[in-house]
């Protein structure tokens, strides 16, 4: 599955489909919908700024070297 690991929610930031002829239709019914346009496009925003900003990377990065050093 491409989002595992990713602390996302279907239908707030992603939409998630298991066939490819559901996938299609949720894309279209977004492109006809200028309010689930904008919900979705300020969730996925929202998303992206709390856990992929510079900030959140670095954090994670220190973390990541803290833990492995631990296992030298």
């Amino acid at each position: 599955l491409g989002i595992e690991g990713l602390k996302v929610k279907h239908d707030q930031e992603v939409f998630i489909a298991k066939k490819p002829v559901d996938f299609s239709e949720r894309v279209v019914d977004i492109i006809r919908s200028k309010n689930q346009q904008k919900r979705l496009s300020f969730h996925a925003l929202k998303y992206i700024q709390n856990n992929h900003s510079v900030k959140e990377n670095k954090r994670f990065m220190a973390k990541y070297v803290q833990i492995s050093h631990k296992s030298w």
